[in-house]
């Protein structure tokens, strides 16, 4: 039973990472304006590549397709 509460609070724990780390992917990516105009499916592309690699945005990566 231990064991079992164990697991469950590392799940709800990298559960609330993951989560985090993709609200602040969302936001630097609108930041750095990956969300205007996203009509296309290049441009959809483009920001979804931002959101999960917004690290490499940070230091000056260009996702632009």
């Amino acid at each position: 039973m231990y064991a079992r509460r164990a697991t469950f609070g590392f799940g709800l724990l990298t559960n609330l990472l993951w989560i985090a780390y993709f609200v602040v992917g969302a936001l630097v990516a609108s930041d750095h304006k990956y969300f205007d105009h996203v009509d296309k499916l290049e441009q959809v592309l483009e920001a979804a590549l931002a959101v999960i690699l917004w690290p490499l945005v940070l230091v000056g990566v260009d996702m632009r397709i």
